[in-house]
């Protein structure tokens, strides 16, 4: 693998935000199933079955139970590993699964009588693993346990795992450890009693549920408002539109004949189009050496815009396939973001912007055969690809460069099959 593939095959900034948010997310969803429950006044029932009276408390188990918060978390930050589409409909599941699990808790609420299962008879010298038991007893209800099930230890640790499975982009020593922990998971539930066997089975179902109806019709296209406003403020920032800074604050005022500022305290810090105070600014001069200081070297600048010529010609190959897509405009967008990056990156050998040579072998061709990142291009596709890449050069603009590609003599293909239908 080289350069350029590693940094695109990472695991992304927002993904680990992603990751701690979702972990405090669930356990709302998980504690609001019970009080759901209680407020609705629906008595919780028993979901044992004689197979539990079968398995043997093994304290040990803790360990792998206790892990699972910190397994979970972990799992968007390992499939941003994947490509974008990937990300979304495992998250799309994680969310669906979850709010599935808050109305089977809330509507069909089920208990736990620990005390009458014999969980608080210990040995006279407690292992460290049976102390341990003893306090995840104490955080969880002690006596009295309720949202068995389904289990959303089994809920999150079955995404974990499927989130991972067969992805050729996860290496495959992390597949082999999600399987492996989301088993020992499994197993945890019910060998230190947090769970009976039926918990397992409707945890691993609705997981599995969730999780192949959200790839199948692609339910992560409910995030696609969120991502398109980050990129339109992302954009407009790098179009300069975005650059003066507005700090406020709130403070106290004394002494009217002379007023005097006291108590000051910051409330907002905004990247805008305008400061209200027009002092603070995000300095813009090319002269400037802080502009100059976030140059790149010749080889850091071709691998940059190799990385992102990548997702260029994929998207464009989006586009000329699906082109009544609904997410076309979105492809566009994010053409348009790639392409605004690329024209502001600048070498530090000549403190220059790229000549279109350079952005022609590097970005436009991604250092190779731009057919090489295209879904079976045909000979129209890669014609197609080439006109774009000159009305590109020319306007700066994705949107105008498709259009003119569409109108160019001998461009016969789906883009304008479908415009003219």
């Amino acid at each position: 693998m080289d350069k350029t593939e590693k940094s695109t095959n990472r695991i992304k900034g927002y993904a680990v935000v992603i990751g701690i948010v979702y972990l405090i997310l669930q356990h709302g969803f998980y504690l609001t199933g019970h009080y759901f429950a209680e407020w609705l006044g629906i008595t919780p029932f028993l979901p044992k079955i004689p197979l539990d009276d079968m398995i043997p408390i093994v304290s040990v188990f803790i360990i792998p139970y206790v892990w699972s918060y910190a397994y979970w978390a972990m799992g968007p930050m390992i499939v941003s590993k994947c490509e974008k589409d990937h990300f979304a409909d495992y998250m799309a599941a994680n969310l669906v699964a979850c709010i599935a699990g808050t109305l089977a808790l809330a509507f069909f609420p089920t208990y736990m009588d620990r005390i009458a299962e014999g969980l608080y008879e210990i040995s006279e010298n407690p292992t460290f693993f049976e102390k341990l038991r003893m306090f995840w007893y104490s955080l969880d209800g002690s006596a009295m346990a309720y949202n068995l099930l389904p289990s959303f230890h089994c809920i999150n640790s079955t995404l974990c795992y499927l989130g991972v499975a067969g992805r050729k982009e996860i290496p495959k020593w992390v597949r082999i450890y999600s399987l492996i922990t989301t088993l020992l998971i499994y197993a945890s539930t019910v060998y230190v009693k947090q769970h009976y066997f039926l918990d397992i089975i409707t945890g691993v179902a609705l997981a599995a549920i969730a999780y192949f109806v959200c790839k199948k019709f692609h339910w992560g296209r409910m995030f696609a408002p969120i991502e398109r406003l980050y990129n339109k403020l992302k954009t407009a920032n790098e179009n300069g539109e975005h650059t003066e800074l507005s700090c406020g604050y709130d403070c106290d005022i004394e002494d009217e004949e002379h007023p005097c500022q006291k108590n000051i305290r910051g409330n907002h810090v905004a990247l805008c189009e305008q400061g209200r105070a027009g002092i603070a600014r995000i300095v813009d001069s090319v002269n400037d050496s802080v502009i100059r200081d976030f140059a790149l070297s010749r080889r850091d600048a071709m691998d940059r815009c190799i990385g992102l010529g990548k997702k260029f010609i994929m998207h464009f190959d989006k586009v000329y396939h699906n082109p009544s897509s609904r997410d076309t405009s979105h492809w566009k967008n994010e053409m348009q973001s790639w392409w605004n990056s690329i024209k502001q990156i600048k070498l530090k050998e000549r403190n220059a912007e790229l000549l279109n040579g350079e952005i022609r072998d590097w970005f436009l061709t991604a250092g190779a055969n731009p057919e090489d990142f295209m879904t079976n291009a045909d000979f129209e596709e890669k014609k197609a690809y080439d006109i774009f890449s000159e009305n590109i050069l020319r306007n700066n603009n994705v949107e105008l460069s498709f259009s003119k590609t569409i109108k160019s003599e001998g461009v016969t293909n789906v883009l304008r099959d479908c415009r003219e239908r």
